[in-house]
Parts: C-alpha cells; structure tokens; sequence
C-alpha cells in the first residue's frame, strides 16, 4: 500500500515503479496517488516527483525548457537524469529522446521522414509478409507461445530492416530490448546486462562506422552521418539515436499486442465485436493503448522552479510523468478503468505529448491493426494458457509479458515458406 505523509508542505508517499507491489496492483496504486494529490514527492531513487494527474503530466510534457528531457553524461556530471529513471545506462543518452533545443530538433528532422503517415503505409505490405510468414510457421501446429511466434517478431523484424541491422539475429537484438526495460535496477540481473550492453554496443558502433565509410539508404545511414553545427554526431550520441530506434520499434508494440491479446481472451464479446469488422480496430487500437500503456512514464529534470500540481518543485528536482495514470484520469476519461474499444476522442497519452511525442506513433498503429487483424481472421478462437503466461518482472520502464502461451483449432499456411526465412 502507499502511504502518505505531510512534510515540508509536500505530500510525501511511498512509491517505487519498479517494485512488486506496482507491478502488481499499478492501476490501483497510481489511482490511490492520483486521489491524494495529482503530484506527490517519493522518497526512492534519492527522491523525486511523481506526476499523476491529465493536467499535471501534459502540462511538464509540453514544457521542454522547464522539465527537460536531457541527460548530462556519464551519469552524475551533471543534475539531469534524462527520461528513464534510474537509468539504463549511465554512459551515454538515449538518443534525440534524451536532447532537448536545437540538438533535439536537427535529429528529429533527420529522421522524420521514415515515420510519416505516407513512409508507414508503403510499409504496410511488407509487414504483412512478415505478419503472414510468422502465422504460417505455428498455425498448422495449432499452439504457440504467441511473444516469441508472432507478437515479438514482426516488429523486430521491421525495426531491424528499416536500421539496417541483419533481419537474422532479431531473436537476440529482441531479448537485449526487453531485458533494459524490464530488469529491476540495483540487482545482479540488472549489472548482468553489461555483457549484454556490450554486445549491442559493438554491434551498433560497428554498423554507424561501416555506415560512416559507406553510407546505404537505411535509418543508421542517416543518424551516423548526421551533423550538427557543422560536425558529426559523436558516436556515443549517434549509438544513443540508433539505440533509441531499437528498443522503442522493438518493445513497444509487442507489448500492446500481448496485452490486447491477453484481454482479448478475456472478453469474447469484444473479440467478436471487432472480427465483425476489422475496420473497428483502428479506434480499438487506440483504446488499448490508453489501458495498457506499454511506457508507464518517463523522468524529466526540473530547470527553474515552478509549481506543477499544487507543488512547488525547485531547481534539479526530478519529475516522473505517469503517462498511465494520466490515462486512466476520471477527469479526462469516462470510465476510465473499462475498455470502451469504440472510444472517440481519445486524448491518451501514450505516446508522450509535446516535443518529445513518439517518431513511431503511426507504424506502431499500422503494426498493431496488420497483427490483430491476421489473429482475428486465421486464429479468432485462440485461448491462452493464463497459468502460464508471464508478465514482466518490472513493469516500472515498460509494460508487457514475457510468455503469452496459447492454443487455437489448427489451419492451413498461406504463404511459402521460401518466401521469408528469417527465423
């Protein structure tokens, strides 16, 4: 339970998004937060502000010279901590999401146009096949453990393509992405994935070098021989960037796939409700989105002091946004604990808001309605093993499962198998 107490004229609660008791009760603990103050002070971590409340989050979101997303590295050279916290790796910044300014702007323009709504539907075909290829190799079996078949894969798949990285090795660039985000800080699993790091770290800086000496038409082309103020990128910054597009293509729409499937096998009628027509998951999407949002919230670093939420914050103060508090908000959100897939508008924040609002948004949205829609049509009676499938271990990063093991009346392939041998 969280506790609440009065000191200094904040309101003081015990709180740590990376603890047991958050993974599992979140919805609970983070409306307990929002109904005794929409910003609190936790005493974890050397302290910092958790931001529960609609208004509070999107208004620190949306004031990047106030509450910026900068990390000053190595870790403790200076008072920004960046947008994780703690921190998944303190000897460098996640890329443009961890800029602010001009810096962050010049990258995100550099970048901007392989996420466009145009970029995202010329992809649309191929991660069909990937789609395709991937229910080709369980469906005649008729189980599968749908992470590691389906759900893991295509966007793997896709993220690795559009880098530029060998489409081959997903299985292992996959597990890197979802250990950073689900392994507790402060424990041996946690100092364990140094070994890990170090592999994705040279893999990553092989290829920006490799790009450097000959550039190609992929996304690390254009971040390793990006300039800014007239010089290249540094390579720890430009491994950030590369590192960025990773884990955020590779994580997070595996993680609202999982858990809309996982709800999905819950509530039969919404699963019948959305076979009946397929052009109802576009607004499903965004509905699953605001209850199981994969980034349950990210840090920024107080710049002046300022008052958010009723609390007054000073210099360097470290602010947590919740962005699944705020979108389970009554404020904002009618019913906001009951899945509503027709929901319109949905004004969740997901994505972020802001500046820093996610590249990605669109390809993970078409990713999401290519997937469930090949669920739907070749397996809509699947059934998941609930007993066994397994959420993360720490749901303080990202939200999502580990094992989704489920069974389904066995069909025939589509494809041919020669057609994408990636696994």
């Amino acid at each position: 339970m969280t506790q609440t107490a009065e000191s200094g004229g904040r309101t003081v609660v015990n709180f740590d998004h990376h603890s047991e008791e958050f993974r599992a009760r979140p919805t609970e603990i983070l409306h307990e937060l929002r109904s005794t103050c929409p910003v609190t002070w936790s005493e974890a971590y050397g302290g910092f502000w958790v931001a529960t409340g609609y208004h509070a989050v999107t208004t620190a979101a949306r004031d990047a010279e106030t509450f910026t997303s900068w990390k000053d590295v190595p870790v403790g050279s200076g008072p920004r901590v960046g947008q994780t916290f703690p921190g998944l790796n303190p000897a460098f910044r996640q890329g443009f999401a961890e800029m602010d300014g001009p810096m962050h702007q010049a990258l995100r323009r550099r970048v901007m146009g392989w996420f466009t709504s145009r970029a995202t539907d010329q992809l649309r075909p191929e991660v069909q096949r990937y789609t395709t290829w991937c229910m080709d190799q369980i469906i005649e079996s008729g189980r599968a453990e749908l992470v590691d078949a389906l759900v893991g894969p295509v966007p793997a798949l896709l993220s690795l393509r559009m880098l530029g990285l060998p489409m081959k090795d997903w299985r292992r660039f996959a597990e890197v992405a979802h250990k950073a985000f689900y392994t507790v800080p402060g424990t041996p699993e946690f100092s364990a994935l140094a070994e890990t790091h170090a592999w994705l770290d040279e893999q990553m800086g092989a290829a920006i070098s490799a790009r450097r000496e000959q550039p190609t038409d992929d996304l690390i082309s254009a971040i390793a021989n990006a300039r800014y103020e007239g010089e290249l990128l540094p390579m720890d910054d430009a491994m950030g960037c590369v590192q960025l597009l990773l884990f955020g293509g590779v994580d997070t729409t595996t993680n609202l796939l999982a858990s809309a499937l996982m709800y999905l096998d819950e509530d039969h009628e919404a699963r019948s409700w959305l076979r009946e027509d397929l052009s109802r998951l576009p607004r499903a999407c965004e509905e699953f989105l605001r209850l199981f949002t994969p980034s349950q919230g990210l840090a920024r670093t107080v710049m002046e002091p300022c008052a958010l939420g009723g609390q007054q914050l000073a210099l360097h103060d470290v602010v947590w946004l919740g962005w699944s508090a705020a979108n389970r908000d009554p404020e904002v959100f009618d019913d906001p604990d009951v899945a509503k897939l027709d929901r319109f508008p949905n004004r969740h924040t997901t994505f972020g808001v802001g500046p820093h609002r996610c590249l990605g948004a669109p390809t993970a949205r078409m990713m999401f309605e290519i997937v469930m829609a090949e669920v739907l049509t070749r397996i809509p009676e699947y059934t998941i093993d609930r007993d066994r499938a397994e959420r993360f271990p720490s749901i303080g990063q990202m939200n999502g499962w580990t094992a989704v093991p489920a069974t389904f009346p066995a069909g025939p392939r589509v494809g041919f198998a020669a057609d994408a041998p990636y696994l």
